[in-house]
């Protein structure tokens, strides 16, 4: 809930782009805290961290997506990324059904909180090579003209 709080001010103040780029960071700084953690507080701290970064990109990711693409695909970009979503989830049971077995007690919960990291530095990387939104400096300047 906070991430979502204030993901329209990111989204406007710094645009899309840079919120995605953003939420990301923070992510990866929350998977870092939760995998690297030893006790139930600093867990703690690193999940704030992670929701955080869910509330700040959900968002924002539809409205960029909703202003980048094209009338025509729109839609089929849209379910897309919620197939994307769905799949992620069940991996993501699927991994820590997996993991669960282990004999190693710390190897079973770090290692799928570990993984959260390689889509994070992959969406922090990517979002150098996609386009800013056309309709965000529009939306600054109504922004700052409130």
């Amino acid at each position: 809930m906070i991430g979502i709080l204030f993901a329209h001010l990111f989204a406007d103040i710094i645009g899309r782009k840079r919120s995605i780029q953003f939420g990301g960071c923070v992510g990866l700084v929350g998977a870092i805290i939760q995998t690297a953690s030893f006790n139930v507080e600093t867990f703690f701290v690193g999940r704030v961290f992670a929701g955080c970064a869910s509330g700040i990109m959900l968002p924002v990711v539809n409205v960029y997506q909703a202003e980048i693409a094209p009338p025509q695909i729109r839609g089929a970009m849209v379910c897309t990324q919620l197939v994307l979503l769905a799949s992620a989830g069940t991996l993501a049971s699927i991994m820590g059904f997996a993991c669960y077995h282990s004999s190693n007690e710390s190897f079973a919960w770090r290692f799928p909180i570990a993984v959260q990291i390689l889509p994070a530095l992959g969406l922090i990387i990517g979002c150098f090579f996609i386009p800013y939104s056309p309709r965000w400096r529009t939306s600054l300047l109504v922004f700052w003209l409130m």
